[in-house]
């Protein structure tokens, strides 16, 4: 009975996955006054109430760069079997390509038509990032393990995410006849391992083959020769786990030169859920420290944010490398009392004219979860 209880919670946390966006919001409890202290120590952030998306429309603007996909592939009875099953494995994975920050001086107009392939399973597509409309598209689908698309990019960047669902592997029995030399026939059963199940990113200008664990840690900038970079990411997405998902922005520097960053919050299922704002400073001594807010659709504080970044490749870069190259960033996000709550980490390509420039990031918050064992050893023999 108890095994039945805990199919059917499982089994309804994958039907509110596969749910599209919502617009409703639950409200955070709402801010006290202003805390000069706290203001202090987040770099002039508090916990204020802000107005929804900080009163900022390009930032309500920019979601319409991502554009959601009721992929009919989901309604077919072998992939709709595979994300009902409770055993199946969900994991997210995401791509952009061409010019991460706005460049208008890159008019050289790069094919990427491309497609993602998995050993088996079934991809479903969730979202299109930028595609223009006439220019840029996907193929109709011909089967769950495949995704293809035509893409062109110049000044900007295109990209795509998907949901991949997986079956657990099963062992592969090799039921073999053989007459000994006694003239015996003996039936030999031998387990074969398992292949991997791999998903594969093909473009013109870049092709890599990822298998799963290599997939749910997936977080990467390739930049190619021509000045275009590929963004990789990926995450396993665990029924059961904590909030997680990625925020996606700009960062650069504004009219007065100050570091400035703003974005779009997203949950693991990729729907916006809320904003981040925020300022980056190096000092005399070459500290690096940024600061940041989260708040809700309603403009609601969720966390402060805080932490240290740094260009690529390193200090000894000149400004050109660091330019192509870009940086990281890593902190923590901590609740109104300063407790730690969470943390994010991501890459950025900055630029002098904001909001050209672009980041993004992972985040998670803590919580209890039960130790489930390792979540990956299911999918794939021999990991």
């Amino acid at each position: 009975m108890l095994r039945r209880i805990v199919l059917l919670i499982v089994a309804l946390a994958a039907l509110f996955l596969v749910i599209g966006c919502s617009s409703t919001n639950t409200p955070a409890p709402s801010a006290t006054t202003d805390n000069t202290a706290q203001a202090d120590e987040f770099g002039g952030y508090t916990t204020d109430p802000e107005q929804p998306a900080f009163g900022d429309s390009t930032l309500v603007a920019a979601e319409d760069a991502e554009v959601e996909v009721n992929d009919a592939i989901v309604e077919s009875a072998s992939v709709a079997a595979l994300v009902d099953d409770p055993e199946s494995g969900l994991f997210r994975f995401r791509a952009l390509w061409g010019q991460l920050r706005y460049d208008s001086t890159h008019t050289t107009l790069t094919d990427w038509t491309g497609s993602l392939t998995a050993s088996r399973g079934a991809l479903v597509i969730r979202r299109l990032i930028a595609f223009e409309l006439n220019q840029d598209g996907y193929f109709p689908r011909e089967n769950p393990e495949t995704v293809s698309w035509f893409s062109f990019t110049s000044v900007h960047h295109d990209g795509i995410e998907v949901e991949f669902w997986v079956r657990p592997a099963n062992p592969v029995i090799d039921t073999t006849v053989v007459v000994d030399t006694l003239g015996d026939t003996v039936l030999v059963v031998d387990t074969l391992p398992v292949e991997p199940v791999t998903l594969t990113f093909a473009t013109g200008p870049y092709t890599r083959t990822f298998t799963l664990p290599e997939l749910a840690a997936l977080d990467t900038v390739v930049a190619l020769d021509d000045g275009n970079s590929v963004v990789l990411k990926g995450m396993q997405i665990i029924r059961n786990a904590c909030p997680r998902g990625i925020v996606v922005g700009q960062w650069g520097y504004d009219k007065d030169s100050t570091g400035v960053f703003q974005g779009i919050w997203r949950d693991r299922a990729g729907c916006v859920s809320g904003y981040v704002r925020g300022s980056y400073t190096e000092d005399s001594v070459g500290t690096r420290r940024f600061f940041g807010k989260w708040i809700n659709m309603l403009g609601q504080c969720q966390g402060l944010i805080r932490g240290t970044w740094g260009p690529n490749p390193n200090d000894n870069g000149n400004d050109i490398a660091r330019q192509r190259a870009g940086g990281w960033f890593i902190g923590t996000i901590l609740d109104r009392n300063g407790d730690e709550i969470g943390s994010l980490s991501g890459k950025y390509k900055a630029a002098p004219k904001f909001p050209a420039g672009w980041f993004e990031a992972r985040w998670k918050l803590t919580c209890a979860v039960p130790d489930m064992g390792d979540p990956m050893a299911i999918f794939d023999d021999g990991l």
